[in-house]
């Protein structure tokens, strides 16, 4: 809603003078309030909004996107607009706007009005524009305890994880190949939008959908295969000398756990403090994108490429002084 400046001078004088002043502006401003109220009820909803381009769907969603023993779900309420996407011309790495609902139910104008400025964007675009509800809010269901304890899910790190839920879940569902992501939002839903981009893994084509998911699958893979080769003496002598383990790995249980911490504590560490700003390391190179650059290169085994990452993260840790001989996995009780 616009404030003129002579209103706002109108408010300071009345409120100095304890006048009449305060009734009328306040009464000019319910007037202004209510013909705006009107003029949004006026719009015609209907242009295009009855269109078969246009779709109202819901998406399962978890109820606690940070405790992985709670099995309970919400189906989140969206819509859909197709009108501008075109198969043919947009089918590599498609645009999509992603408009994010905020404290209130979402309208379906916002993905059918053309004169809303996202939406002459994705025309322009050829854009496909989703609008997304927030949980509590809307037409979501199986999301209606309004109670006090219930309420702890009530929160913008839950909203954020919903979304970052939905990105991959509707590229796939869609077959959409490389597809680029754009968060829009106003208020809370723009504040949303910012977390998401500075929070949230990158979620534009090839570094989610792909890149990353790909690693995640190799590097799964590598770890069944490192653990396969501590089970024999030839395995161990391979990875012995894959890591650079001295004195040699040995079959012993607690050695062999050493060795895994090892390993897994270089990768939670990039996948933690990648970008934290604690030091300058990961600006430098030092981060998860190079780590799966690692990961999703053909040219050796999958556990020779756990060993390759573990000695680029050393060497840039110790700016290239690393004792090639240096790992000494043998447990000791303290």
């Amino acid at each position: 809603m616009t404030i003129y400046p002579a209103i706002l001078l109108l408010i300071a004088l009345g409120v100095c003078s304890g006048g009449l002043a305060p009734f009328i502006v306040r009464n000019n401003l319910q007037q202004r309030y209510k013909q705006e109220l009107r003029m949004l009820a006026d719009q015609p909803e209907a242009i295009d909004c009855n269109s078969p381009n246009i779709t109202e769907n819901w998406f399962e969603q978890k109820y606690d996107q940070f405790n992985q023993t709670d099995t309970r779900t919400y189906q989140q309420h969206y819509f859909v607009n197709w009108k501008f996407h075109d198969n043919q011309t947009n089918s590599a790495q498609p645009v999509v706007f992603l408009q994010i609902g905020g404290e209130g139910e979402i309208p379906k104008r916002w993905v059918c009005l053309e004169n809303y400025t996202y939406m002459v964007l994705a025309k322009e675009n050829n854009a496909i524009v989703v609008q997304l509800e927030h949980r509590f809010f809307g037409k979501n269901l199986n999301m209606t305890d309004l109670s006090t304890s219930n309420l702890q899910y009530l929160t913008t790190e839950q909203a954020l994880a919903d979304i970052a839920a939905f990105i991959p879940a509707f590229s796939e569902a869609n077959k959409l190949v490389n597809p680029r992501w754009v968060a829009f939002g106003g208020s809370y839903p723009g504040s949303l939008a910012a977390w998401l981009r500075i929070k949230i893994l990158r979620c534009d084509g090839e570094d989610n959908q792909v890149h990353i998911r790909r690693m995640l699958q190799k590097c799964g893979d590598a770890f069944k295969e490192l653990k396969k080769m501590t089970l024999t003496d030839k395995g161990r002598s391979k990875l012995s000398q894959m890591f650079h383990i001295y004195p040699p790995l040995k079959g012993v249980p607690d050695d062999i756990t050493n060795f895994y911490g090892e390993v897994f504590n270089v990768f939670q560490g990039l996948i933690q403090y990648t970008y934290d700003a604690r030091t300058s390391a990961t600006l430098n190179g030092l981060n998860i994108s190079q780590a799966c650059n690692i990961m999703n290169e053909n040219e050796s085994s999958l556990v020779k490429r756990l060993a390759d990452v573990m000695d680029w993260d050393e060497n840039l840790e110790s700016e290239g002084l690393r004792d090639q001989k240096s790992l000494d996995v043998r447990y000791r009780k303290a």
